[in-house]
């Protein structure tokens, strides 16, 4: 009986290995498949990050070209109301009479309904 018992626990440990064994080669694919992942993954990670570099560039860029047209076109308003004040001064100098359009400075006022809030 005690060999039988012996046998039974030799076979019964032959089993547990065999399982184990092959519980550990499905964990070492896992492991395998999931360091892929994690490698492509980081992968990722990397090619956002540049993404948001190139970006942050591109947007420093464009707010800078942005800001230097802003800087144009504040510029030559000042000009323009420069020429505009240099333009009248001289027709006032010399006695010249502006026609009705160089007359209109303002806006045209258009009417308003009475439906329209105020």
């Amino acid at each position: 009986e005690e060999y039988h018992k012996i046998n039974s626990t030799t076979a019964d440990l032959k089993w547990k290995i065999e399982v184990n064994e092959a519980t550990i080669g499905k964990l070492s694919a896992l492991i395998e498949k999931l360091n892929g992942e994690v490698l492509e993954t980081s992968g990722q990670i990397e090619d956002v990050k540049a993404q948001i570099v190139e970006m942050k560039d591109q947007r420093k860029a464009e707010n800078d070209a942005f800001l230097e047209a802003k800087k144009d076109d504040e510029d030559a308003i000042v000009l323009l109301n420069q020429a505009k004040d240099a333009i009248s001064a001289y027709y006032a100098e010399h006695n010249i009479d502006l026609g009705k359009i160089q007359l209109v400075q303002q806006e045209p006022e258009f009417k308003k309904s009475q439906d329209q809030a105020p």
